[in-house]
């Protein structure tokens, strides 16, 4: 009996002390829940790890950046799954590979709503989530804005809704930042900053262009740098820093001519994938840390699950670093995959898939390539011929991948079924040995045809329609770039500088035909027939653009202004509220909509939104106008005046406002009778005219004001200039024929009352129409 205790308590001990030692060795994987720590996530488009200070880049001058890094947690090798900003950020908030969360370029994909993000399971812990984006591409509507409490993708409210290129610049991500942060720092919070700067065009301001004149790709990243160091300035006055997690990352690099490609999107290279990711925290992470092991973007979502301890059921396939920002641990690379079906989808060319397992980087392509980085880590040596072995067993290693990591979750067999092969070409994935990937172009063989297409649009962009010309000339007899896209873009753009409105027409039909479901092609020639007066074809394509995609908010604005032009003032409202709905911080819609409601005769509605706008800080001077027109038909003329003086305080030369308040001014005299206000009517309009002489309510009204004032033959040369420009202006023949009918020239009133009836009467009211009868009689007599 004895025996036997003994050996149960030595049992006993060695479990204990199998548990101790488990518990010394075991790794921190979370924050302290003790304090509040805040997540402050910054990604930097199209940032090349190589092209920061920290990364050894000694042209650089970021010092902010480089601070944070090298006393915080570096990591040398962070991969990028996809070389494109709406992919790549729906990887980094999802965990997931592009073919699992299917966004694979930035072009018509929506993250599907079944998705969780960060910001989801961030909030769902307590967490404030906001964010600031600073180009389109990553507008709310293509769906990461789940999870967010502000999603800021107002962006430039001067620009056109719907363009793909617009942006702001690092100074207005960090002035937005700022007036929420003072505000909201006192609160646990989650915030997104994304800076689009560095992204092609490279045009910082004067100061970092006269520094970077050799390179003003550096003189963009130079720019962001300031503001973050802006920004954790900030954190040090709200004595907050020390329990705000802030990570540094982008997501994809940029080629900048290397491997033949100017920008990103169609090569996988290091140039393009490989990214910092940096981690700075001085009370979390006590010591500053290089990682040298491989990390993917799509590891951070699982890492800040474990960091902070996020209550979660959702599977991803990204793996947590987490150890690693609390230890040296070492650890072994993970497979890496990249693709890019960019050039698949805008040029017909052959998709790219491609793994990284240990040393090598195979990329699976019509001619594939073989890469050995350790050895050769800029790529220049293709190692396809010499190590064919090496590049089989990558290449099953990919299938395989694909397959595991599908949305069907299929696991990787011995042998491919033809059910796996069909799968596998529905991701991306192309065979070297299969007759279609003999049918595609490779991406090497196609960038020197795209390089050529981007100098013709370089060459229009600088007028130089001559070079464009010959370019474009030669693109056209290229069987190549009959199958791109971009060629039927180069020669749109050519054909505008030209004003070839009917050339454009054919191209347009010409590319839809290559390219059915390339929806912008229709879009355009949608707005071409708008631009020519054929709203019934325009009307047609839209809905069916809308019928396929409803989120397309460009083609509903272009239907609202469709209806807008037929008349149709409810069906114009109706289509606007739907684009409203897709893009509720879009300023622009905000003004239309409430300038649609004004024609509609909503005046209170108008009020409303105009109200609101201006409670939100959306004070703009078509906002204010807006709002002044709706008082003023609701005879408010101290806050209708109030409005359109606000108006102008904010643009001073708006001839609108102006001509409104020679209305109010001229309103208020027929009341009054007092001759100072048609004065200041008249001094109003006069202004108006001068800065647009076509403006036909400020036309109209000055000659209203000179027929009040008895200078007859003043009013009727201005009606006679308002005219000219607007026949259709029915108000004018009344005007026109009532004036010479009192100096007592009836055949001119007679004229114009006469070429009334003849062509407007379907305009006209019936009493109007008997108005007109009684005046043409007058005339008569």
């Amino acid at each position: 009996m004895q025996q036997k205790l003994k050996y149960t308590i030595i049992s006993l001990l060695i479990i204990l002390l199998f548990f101790i030692s488990n518990c010394k060795n075991k790794t921190k994987i979370n924050l302290d829940k003790d304090i509040p720590y805040n997540l402050l996530f910054i990604t930097i488009d199209t940032l090349r790890a190589d092209h920061l200070g920290c990364y050894g880049y000694d042209k650089a001058q970021t010092p902010n950046i480089d601070r944070l890094a090298n006393n915080g947690i570096k990591f040398e090798n962070c991969y990028a799954s996809v070389p494109l900003t709406l992919p790549s950020h729906s990887t980094i908030f999802t965990g997931k590979e592009p073919f699992e969360h299917q966004i694979r370029s930035n072009i018509n994909y929506f993250l599907n709503e079944e998705e969780t993000t960060l910001a989801e399971l961030m909030k769902a812990e307590g967490f404030l989530t906001y964010a600031i984006i600073s180009s389109f591409v990553l507008h709310s509507k293509f769906g990461l804005n789940q999870g967010f409490d502000i999603y800021d993708d107002s962006l430039d409210i001067g620009k056109i809704a719907g363009i793909r290129d617009v942006q702001i610049t690092a100074d207005k991500v960090y002035n937005k930042f700022s007036k929420w942060f003072e505000v909201n720092y006192n609160k646990k919070f989650f915030s997104w900053l994304h800076f689009y700067d560095p992204h092609a065009n490279y045009n910082p301001p004067e100061k970092y262009l006269q520094k970077f004149k050799a390179n003003p790709y550096d003189g963009e990243i130079s720019y962001v740098d300031f503001y973050i160091g802006k920004i954790v300035e900030d954190l040090k006055k709200k004595n907050i820093l020390k329990n705000t997690i802030i990570i540094i990352t982008s997501d994809h690099g940029e080629s900048l001519g290397e491997h033949n490609e100017l920008t990103h999107g169609v090569f996988c290279y290091n140039s393009t994938l490989k990214v910092p990711l940096i981690f700075y925290n001085p009370s979390a992470f006590k010591k500053d840390r290089v990682v040298s092991n491989r990390v993917k973007l799509k590891d951070i979502m699982p890492t800040m699950i474990e960091l902070f301890d996020l209550e979660t059921s959702v599977k991803n396939s990204g793996s947590s670093f987490a150890e690693q920002l609390f230890s040296n641990i070492s650890r072994k690379s993970r497979k890496t995959y990249f693709e890019s079906v960019y050039a698949q989808e805008e040029m017909n060319w052959a998709p790219l898939t491609g793994i990284i397992d240990g040393d090598y980087k195979y990329i699976s392509l019509p001619k594939p390539e073989l890469y050995n980085l350790k050895k050769d880590p800029n790529e220049l040596v293709n190692l396809y011929n010499k190590e064919r072995k090496k590049a089989k067993q990558l290449d099953k290693k990919l299938k395989h991948y694909m397959l595991s990591n599908s949305s069907e979750g299929q696991s990787a067999r011995k042998k491919l079924s033809e059910n796996d092969l069909k799968k596998l070409e529905s991701l991306g994935y192309i065979s070297s040995n299969s007759q279609k990937s003999k049918k595609k172009i490779d991406p090497k063989t196609g960038i020197i045809l795209l390089n050529k297409i981007y100098a013709a649009q370089t060459a229009t962009a600088q007028n130089n329609l001559a070079e464009s010309k010959i370019l474009l000339d030669e693109l056209s007899i290229d069987e190549n770039a009959l199958h791109s896209t971009l060629y039927y873009e180069a020669l749109i753009k050519y054909q505008r500088k030209k004003k070839d409105i009917k050339s454009i027409e054919n191209t347009l039909i010409e590319a839809i035909k290559i390219f059915p479901k390339i929806q912008r092609f229709r879009k355009n020639l949608a707005l071409i027939y708008f631009q020519t007066g054929e709203l019934e074809k325009s009307i047609k394509i839209c809905k069916n653009i809308i019928k396929e995609n409803p989120k397309f908010s460009s083609a509903l604005i272009l239907l609202s202004n469709n209806y807008k032009k037929k008349g149709d003032i409810d069906k114009a409202v109706t289509y606007l509220e739907k684009a409203r709905k897709i893009e509720p911080t879009n300023l622009l819609l905000q003004t239309d909509y409430s300038f649609l409601l004004l024609q509609n005769k909503k005046y209170d509605q108008v009020i409303t939104e105009c109200l609101d706008n201006l409670s939100k800080g959306n004070k703009t001077a078509d906002i204010y106008n807006h709002l002044g027109m709706a008082y003023f038909k609701k005879k408010n003329i101290p806050d209708a005046q109030d409005a359109y003086l606000k108006a102008l305080s904010l643009k001073e030369k708006n001839p609108l406002t102006l001509s409104n308040l020679g209305t109010l001014n001229l309103m208020v005299f027929r009341l009054k009778k007092d001759k100072e206000f048609l004065s200041k009517a008249v001094g109003f309009y006069s202004k108006a005219i001068d800065i647009n002489p076509e403006l036909i309510t400020a036309l109209n009204g000055l000659a209203v004001s000179f027929s009040y004032s008895g200078n007859q033959k003043k009013a009727i040369l201005y009606w006679e200039k308002s005219l000219k420009i607007n026949p259709a202006f029915t108000n004018l023949y009344f005007n026109l024929g009532i004036t010479y009918l009192k100096i007592g020239e009836n055949k001119k009133a007679l004229k114009h009352l006469m070429n009334c009836k003849e062509n407007y009467s379907s305009k006209l009211s019936q009493g109007e129409l008997k108005q007109l009868d009684n005046l043409i009689n007058e005339a008569k007599n």
